[in-house]
């Protein structure tokens, strides 16, 4: 039977070969980020404490919304969900506590979403050719294979999205809603935020195409869900995370618009391009084809298009704008453009969509059109709004973070247009070393500091938690009165002056060391607008301090009772 499903989808079985290498070449070469290290050091807690513990004897897993009321730390991690958190602990069980073990699992989760997504398109009885380009697309989108690489909820999320909206679909169809019940609950266990998203998508979907019983079966299938969804909320207090629910003053003050445009300018350069939705629906409209009769025939299609359109504007109302909150939609974008480019083979004929496919897959060309467009034709007016939109956003915030000039929508909407190949970079990526501020300063310590020696870093504390084992002191303590063995000041924006305020000390007491190893805020986040896909060889070098003279036994005593005092529950 496998023998036999294989030969009958040949471009399918080489397509998941192909998938194979691109998410598992090189996989533990670049040191993990930020928010990877703040997934792995939980996850590493888990051998030692049976849960995410805060606490592992000598650090702390701080984070901003990691609180119990004012003052008092949580002893358990409460940033996110944990069912991601309990597959890197397995993966740490089974293959160590490194780099390639934390991101292993999830990469093979997104092996899963290129199957769940062929095995869904072949359950509906879609078109051989849409099966084969939607694999394909989605097989070489490389922000997809990015994000499914990461130590982060990521992977997890597209992949119980997807089985939970074909759950749905199922339940929609015929009634039994066991699996929907169950794909939910496991999506948000992964990534809470995406779980209201697919929630509100079923309400629309359920209300737009009305059935007997539907509204009834939704509602049993949410109360059971709520069975587990409540009592996480409320243990893990996840109303404090970051997502701007207040942000709908922001809206009001005109902000949320602006996060919906960025939210649209994602979705078209890297998920979809607006330019063959537009043909589409332009081609359907003519011919009178866009009705809810024929939309009902094709629930696949109609059900990927709400989901979308909902994401995009529930994210542009509650969430800052980041590529990351978006990536569990890859494959839907992927299903409507399949059908569009099949929509087109018929209109035209196979070889011309042949070609588009290619120019997709090798280029940006086609997502870059409407910036093409608007450069051609009306260059003065677009460089005058995007004037006035970095002028309405001087000093202005969203979600909290300092909202900085949108000099890099200047650059999408034609000022500054940038051709490239996103495959072809990504392919120098896997195949190549990558160097980067994370990595060197964590070999630097490894190598030179003593095994109870004390790290203040304003930026960056998971990851020397993770790689090097030493008392790191996070960023929330960083200003208190212990005096470290080295300092590593990053160039995070809520930073900026402390390396001022301690330039006497340092100064004094500290010697600097230039490491070779590139100065990036980040470190290399997997957002498109930043991703480094090479080492960058024209940035500053890291600058850490190391201490100069050893600590007297009264520093010594001094420091261990200052650390003793920051975890408020021992």
């Amino acid at each position: 039977m496998q023998f036999k499903l294989i030969r009958e989808n040949k471009l399918v079985f080489l397509c998941f070969l192909i998938a194979t290498i691109l998410l598992l070449k090189n996989l533990g070469n670049m040191y993990l980020w930020t928010d990877e290290a703040n997934s792995a050091v939980p996850a590493k807690n888990i051998l030692q404490f049976g849960y995410p513990s805060n606490f592992d004897g000598r650090n702390i897993v701080q984070h901003y919304w990691n609180y119990d009321g004012e003052l008092k730390l949580s002893p358990f991690y409460r940033t996110t969900t944990w069912l991601h958190l309990y597959v890197a602990a397995l993966s740490f069980k089974l293959l160590g506590i490194n780099t390639f073990a934390a991101r292993f699992p999830f990469a093979l989760i997104g092996l899963g979403v290129i199957i769940s997504l062929f095995l869904l398109l072949r359950k509906y009885k879609a078109d051989k050719f849409i099966i084969n380009t939607s694999v394909l697309l989605l097989t070489l989108n490389v922000f997809f294979l990015i994000h499914m690489r990461q130590c982060r909820y990521y992977s997890m999320a597209t992949l119980f999205t997807l089985l939970a909206a074909w759950a749905y679909l199922d339940f929609y169809q015929n009634g039994k809603k066991t699996k929907f019940i169950i794909y939910s609950v496991l999506l948000f266990l992964s990534m809470h935020s995406a779980y209201p998203i697919l929630m509100l998508a079923v309400a629309i979907h359920a209300l737009l195409f009305f059935k007997r019983g539907i509204i009834k079966g939704l509602l049993i299938a949410w109360g059971w869900m709520s069975l587990v969804v409540v009592p996480v909320i409320i243990f893990l207090r996840l109303w404090e995370r970051p997502i701007d629910l207040m942000g709908l003053g922001h809206y009001f003050k005109g902000m949320a618009h602006l996060r919906l445009l960025s939210y649209l300018v994602y979705l078209n350069d890297y998920m979809i391009p607006f330019v063959l939705v537009a043909i589409y629906l332009i081609w359907k409209a003519k011919r009178r084809e866009l009705t809810i009769e024929r939309l009902k025939n094709n629930q696949l299609l109609t059900f990927s298009a709400i989901l979308l359109a909902v994401a995009v504007v529930f994210l542009a109302i509650v969430a800052p704008h980041n590529f990351r909150f978006i990536v569990p939609y890859i494959p839907f974008s992927i299903i409507i453009l399949s059908y569009i480019l099949c929509f087109l083979k018929k209109r035209t004929n196979l070889y011309v969509v042949i070609l588009l496919i290619l120019v997709l897959v090798t280029t940006n060309f086609i997502h870059q059109a409407p910036y093409y467009l608007s450069y051609i034709t009306r260059r003065p007016v677009v460089k005058k709004v995007l004037t006035d939109v970095d002028e309405k956003l001087k000093g202005k915030e969203i979600a909290g973070f300092p909202m900085l000039r949108l000099s890099w929508l200047n650059y999408k909407m034609g000022v500054f247009l940038n051709p490239t190949s996103w495959l072809y970079r990504y392919l120098y990526e896997i195949t190549h070393d990558y160097d980067g501020p994370n990595e060197g300063i964590s070999k630097y310590i490894n190598q030179h500091a003593g095994p109870d020696d004390i790290v203040k870093a304003t930026y960056g504390d998971f990851i020397y938690q993770f790689y090097t084992n030493r008392i790191v002191i996070p960023r929330g303590q960083f200003e208190n009165e212990i005096m470290p063995d080295w300092w590593v000041f990053r160039g995070a924006w809520w930073h900026h002056g402390l390396l001022n305020k301690y330039k006497a000390v340092l100064d004094r007491d500290y010697e600097k060391i230039v490491l070779n190893y590139p100065e990036l805020r980040w470190g290399n986040l997997p957002n498109p607008d930043y991703h480094k896909f090479k080492t960058v060889e024209d940035a500053p070098r890291v600058v850490i301090y190391r201490r100069k003279k050893s600590k007297t036994p009264q520093e010594i005593a001094r420091n261990k009772e200052l650390i003793k005092q920051m975890w408020p529950w021992k």
